[in-house]
């Protein structure tokens, strides 16, 4: 068959030239010859098509630095990059691979499909009486909306990069006070009925647990329901967890209005609400866009846990991980997105039994676009998140934003590149390796950046362009 491509290209070239000479014998308005621009370039040079040329030319380039990657991995390794929907590079690119955080992205992506961007959780204070002169009779009604980062000052404080991003309890706290309420003739009852009561995922080993890898799981969470911690961050495993997540945050709302002259005659309780409960007080959460960039960019696993049942109890009415998890097969299935091998088991990644392909990751970061919701709560090269403090001395400082992934057998980057010629590159690798994952793998994500970096290299479409005569 390709000895007939020459032949096809010449007969081409003859027909426009015949339909040239008719045009020109038919109107005889056309400009005399020379009065035409010229080009001195051949017919069938390669300059007639430079993003044909130029394009697999810079693939060539990029292969063998991408190739020495893939060689110094381990054999249960992806990686994929493409570029304007093309892909430019591709190793083991349908393996399915414990994904270690990066399965975020999946809890991201499908939370953007039950909730629109700007959507937000409530935390309410309800009651059954009206109060009278800001005295309330009896009991109210501490409900959980699923805000999993309700936080106060103190819990941001300890953490060096700053701001942090939360839902300011203090503010809830103040909200309180401005409603009118002086006076709670009775308890504070914790509701946690949104999600089922299971504190951690049951299939996970106990060290994450001991850990501290999340806070005790509720539909009520203040400071990932962590009890006590330093005034200084230094490690999860100093967080002491609230035995009881619910009456936690309860206490902790007693005691704030206290510190604000409102009395409260009793203790913290642990309860449901009653159906002809009023709304005394309705707190809104930060957008949802804004909930998945700390999900994402800080690799907040309390929040990637309490946001899958929060899937589940959206799309089936159940707030526990196992709907949570079904939820998210089904949402990203129904998107059309690669879903073969996937195994959703929780949202954080912690948990070993997950897989997800490099084929989905690319997927579902280009159904968002560089400039997406999704891609926007990516951690910056250098700058936020969990990448702040790798690619710091590297060209694709702030050029690269990713989701990072670490488990002891586990290191995956999944992202976006900013081009150097000016290009977006969309790329996924994960490295499973059962002996453990080395620093040295690790470090491998770097030269991969800078590779990407240089995108397309190649000959310029300038150099491609037909020439005119000088």
């Amino acid at each position: 068959m390709r000895r007939w491509l020459p032949l096809a290209v010449l007969a081409m070239v003859m027909v426009v030239s015949g339909a040239n000479l008719v045009l020109a014998q038919r109107d005889d308005t056309l400009p005399e010859p020379q009065a035409l621009r010229s080009v001195t370039t051949p017919m069938l040079s390669a300059r007639r098509i430079p993003a044909t040329i130029a394009a697999p030319e810079a693939i060539r380039l990029l292969t063998p630095d991408l190739d020495s990657i893939v060689s110094q991995s381990p054999t249960d390794t992806c990686l994929v990059a493409s570029s304007g929907g093309r892909v430019i590079y591709e190793h083991n690119a349908a393996l399915p691979l414990i994904p270690a955080s990066t399965q975020k992205i999946l809890v991201g992506a499908a939370l953007f499909e039950a909730y629109a961007p700007d959507a937000r959780f409530s935390t309410v204070l309800a009651s059954t009486t009206e109060p009278v002169g800001g005295v309330i009779e009896g009991d109210v009604f501490l409900i959980g909306g699923g805000d999993p980062i309700l936080s106060n000052d103190s819990w941001v404080a300890q953490y060096e990069e700053q701001p942090q991003i939360h839902s300011d309890w203090e503010a809830f706290v103040d909200a309180v006070v401005a409603s009118g309420i002086t006076q709670i003739r009775g308890r504070i009852i914790a509701d946690e009925s949104r999600y089922d009561s299971v504190r951690y995922v049951e299939s996970w080993p106990e060290r994450f647990i001991t850990q501290n890898q999340t806070g005790p799981l509720s539909a009520l969470s203040l400071n990932d329901n962590i009890a006590s911690f330093p005034e200084e961050f230094v490690s999860v495993s100093q967080h002491v967890p609230s035995t009881s997540p619910g009456t936690y945050m309860a206490r902790r709302l007693t005691d704030d209005l206290l510190a604000r002259g409102v009395s409260v005659a009793s203790g913290p309780e642990s309860g449901e609400a009653p159906a002809d409960a009023r709304v005394l007080v309705e707190f809104e959460s930060l957008p949802v866009r804004r909930i998945v960039e700390q999900m994402v960019a800080s690799s907040d696993n309390t929040s990637a846990e309490l946001l899958l049942k929060e899937l589940g109890h959206a799309d089936a009415g159940v707030g526990s991980t196992a709907e949570g998890a079904a939820t998210v097969a089904r949402k990203l299935k129904e998107l059309g997105a690669p879903t073969t091998g996937m195994v959703v088991v929780d949202g954080s990644g912690l948990d070993s039994g997950n897989r997800v392909t490099c084929d989905l990751l690319i997927d579902l970061l280009d159904r968002s676009g560089r400039n997406g919701d999704l891609s926007n709560a990516l951690a910056v090269a250098g700058e936020t998140g969990t990448l702040r403090n790798r690619f710091a001395e590297s060209p694709a400082k702030g050029q690269l934003i990713a989701k990072t992934g670490r488990l002891n057998d586990v290191t995956a980057l999944a992202g976006f590149v900013d081009t150097t010629p000016g290009q977006v590159v969309t790329f996924a690798y994960v490295a499973n390796d059962a002996e453990g994952v080395p620093t040295e793998l690790v470090a491998l994500q770097t030269p991969l950046g800078e590779t990407l970096l240089t995108y397309p290299e190649g000959p310029s479409l300038d150099q491609l362009a037909p020439l005119a005569v000088g």
